[in-house]
């Protein structure tokens, strides 16, 4: 039976090529993961503007104006939103058009 030998040499060689390919395979996923992070995060805040939306326009089909701003859809409407991580624009300019409504990430 022939067992090969290798020199100390060989051996680093393999060694330091096996640490550069799980190094890059690591960088990858790193990537990965936080392009799916921000996408996760723009549906996200999309998601939280339609919402803000929807409540609006139920509040003038119920009442017959729109709320004068989020706070009022959050109590009376169930609205849910999370103000750690988003900033609501909410621009009410009169109580019979819809609000013009931007939802911001924080630390973007």
């Amino acid at each position: 039976m022939y067992i090969e030998k290798r020199s100390p040499k060989q051996i680093r060689i393999r060694m330091a090529v096996s640490i550069v390919i799980v190094a890059i395979g690591i960088a990858i996923v790193c990537f990965v993961v936080q392009g799916l992070r921000a996408q996760q995060t723009e549906q996200q805040k999309e998601e939280l503007e339609k919402t803000i939306l929807q409540a609006c326009v139920q509040c003038y089909a119920v009442e017959g104006v729109y709320p004068a701003n989020v706070s009022y859809l959050e109590d009376n409407y169930g609205l849910t939103i999370n103000h750690d991580k988003f900033i609501i624009s909410y621009e009410a300019y009169s109580s019979n058009l819809l609000p013009e409504v931007k939802v911001l990430v924080k630390g973007e």
